[in-house]
């Protein structure tokens, strides 16, 4: 799914890893990604600023829809600690 208003310079890119299968829940089978139009990484995971993996585990706990930070922390993959499983 592709979402842009067409006033800004980036794009919303939302993934269902299982399609129109259920849970269809933010960090659990829907990631987040900003295709930004003018910057040097274009495609980029949408997180808090994560600056850190422990700054991106709380933004994950507290809005899943920011959990593609994370993982991207963690080289695309769901650790043990991963909040919603």
């Amino acid at each position: 799914m592709l979402n842009n208003a067409g006033k800004s310079d980036f794009l919303h890119i939302l993934v269902d890893t299982n399609g129109v299968k259920k849970p269809n829940v933010f960090g659990k089978d829907v990631f987040t990604f900003v295709l930004a139009l003018n910057d040097k990484k274009p495609l980029k995971s949408w997180g808090c600023s994560d600056t850190t993996r422990g700054t991106a585990l709380k933004c994950c706990k507290n809005d899943s829809s920011k959990c593609t930070g994370l993982l991207e922390f963690d080289n695309w993959e769901f650790k043990k600690d991963y909040p919603w499983r």
